[in-house]
């Protein structure tokens, strides 16, 4: 049974108000923040299922204010790509196990990172073919290990579209992602009682964070933007190799 005292509700809303806030400004992030601080009082096993729900949740509520900004056309070839990577991605993992995938997956994303900090830019838009490829990629990512964005979120950050429209559709990508990993995860039976009883409690934080990292980000500028964009990229990267690490036992 799921900790429901106040004291651990009120840390968790805490954890999902900064996740939310890093989600509603960038269009992602949100399980990046909210996860490891989560796990830190709930077990892992019980946090994914109420992720995924807050995630669609997120992702609705900045579709609903920003769905006339979403580029379909470079969207779109990500998702299909995604869909069709996702089984290769797991058939990958039959070959090499999850620890060595996050590793190759972490350096992958590091490297696309710094290639962004150098001030790497697509003149053009990037053609279709490409950004079914790169969905591909994230579609692997998802498969294998669980980390479908890096390919996307460095596709739509090195496109010349306007942040208004890479921003809102990321948030798109992810939305659709987060609500095929929850029908999957209600399919599979893992959206048990407890875990949408917890989803429900921390809605609040959520919505609320959600706004707050919207509002914010009409008042920055495409500088600050990007940077955090970058910081958040980076530390998915670092995550990743560091959670390869643990889990082979390299770092211990």
């Amino acid at each position: 049974m799921i900790d429901l005292s106040l004291p651990v509700l009120a840390g968790a809303s805490l954890c999902v108000f900064v996740g939310a806030v890093i989600r509603g400004f960038t269009g992602f992030g949100f399980g990046i923040a909210a996860t490891p601080l989560l796990v830190l009082l709930f077990p892992p096993a019980e946090i994914v299922p109420p992720i995924l729900i807050l995630q669609v949740l997120a992702g609705i509520q900045i579709y609903l204010r920003t769905r006339g900004h979403i580029d379909w056309r470079l969207l779109l070839p990500t998702l299909i790509g995604a869909i069709a990577g996702i089984p290769l991605g797991s058939f990958i993992l039959d070959l090499l196990d999850s620890d060595t995938m996050r590793l190759v997956i972490g350096v992958t994303v590091l490297l696309a990172a710094t290639l962004l900090a150098s001030g790497f830019r697509f003149k053009l838009r990037p053609p279709g073919w490409l950004c079914g490829g790169l969905g591909i990629l994230a579609g692997i990512g998802s498969g294998a290990a669980g980390i479908p964005g890096p390919p996307i979120i460095v596709l739509f950050l090195s496109s010349p579209v306007s942040l208004a429209i890479g921003r809102a559709s990321l948030s798109a990508f992810f939305l659709c992602v987060a609500t095929v990993a929850s029908a999957s995860a209600a399919w599979r039976g893992l959206l048990t009682l407890n875990s949408v009883v917890l989803g429900a409690l921390l809605m609040a934080p959520l919505l609320i964070g959600n706004h707050v990292g919207d509002t914010l980000f009409a008042k920055v500028d495409e500088r600050i933007f990007r940077r955090i964009s970058l910081l958040l990229l980076f530390a998915i990267g670092l995550s990743t190799i560091l959670r390869g690490l643990w889990d082979s036992g390299a770092a211990r």
